[in-house]
C-alpha cells in the first residue's frame, strides 16, 4: 500500500513537472523569444552609447538627463526608467571587459 502511494505521487509529480515545462516552452514559443523594443533604434542607440561610455558610473546627473531628453524626445522619467532597467540588465548579464574595446563607441555625451 505504501509503495503504491509513493509510486502514484512520483507519477503525479512527474506529470505536473512536464506540464509546467511544456507550458513554459509553449509560452516562450508563442512570444517568439523576440526582444521588445519600446523605442526606435536610433533612440535606443543614443541611450546605449551613453550607458557604455559611462559604464564605470552609469548614473545620470540632471544635466545629462536634460541633454538626453532633448536628443531623444523622451521625458526625464522615461530616461531614468530606461537607465534603471539597463543597469539591472547589465548586472544580470555582465559584459566581459575585453569586449568593451570592440564596442568602439564615440564620446557623444559627457
Amino acid at each position: 500500500m505504501g509503495r503504491q502511494l509513493v509510486s502514484e505521487m512520483l507519477f503525479l509529480a512527474d506529470a505536473i513537472g512536464k506540464k509546467i515545462l511544456s507550458f513554459k516552452f509553449l509560452n516562450s514559443a508563442a512570444r517568439g523569444n523576440q526582444k521588445v523594443s519600446k523605442y526606435p533604434h536610433n533612440i535606443s542607440m543614443h541611450l546605449e552609447n551613453w550607458f557604455h561610455l559611462n559604464s564605470s558610473h552609469p548614473y545620470l546627473t540632471r544635466k545629462q538627463i536634460s541633454l538626453l531628453s532633448e536628443r531623444t524626445n523622451l521625458s526625464s522619467k522615461q530616461i531614468r526608467n530606461w537607465m534603471s532597467n539597463r543597469r539591472r540588465k547589465s548586472k544580470k548579464n555582465p559584459i566581459d571587459s575585453s569586449l568593451h574595446s570592440l564596442l568602439n563607441l564615440s564620446s557623444i555625451y559627457s
